[in-house]
């Protein structure tokens, strides 16, 4: 079971990463 939440973790890691590219990204933009 450790593994499954182990995974669960990844799969919202990597969900969240791209999104906080995005915003900083965004971020980025609206100061230019």
């Amino acid at each position: 079971m450790a593994s499954a939440g182990f995974s669960i973790v990844v799969f919202l890691f990597l969900c969240l990463a791209p999104l906080g590219l995005l915003a900083l990204a965004d971020d980025d933009i609206q100061v230019v």
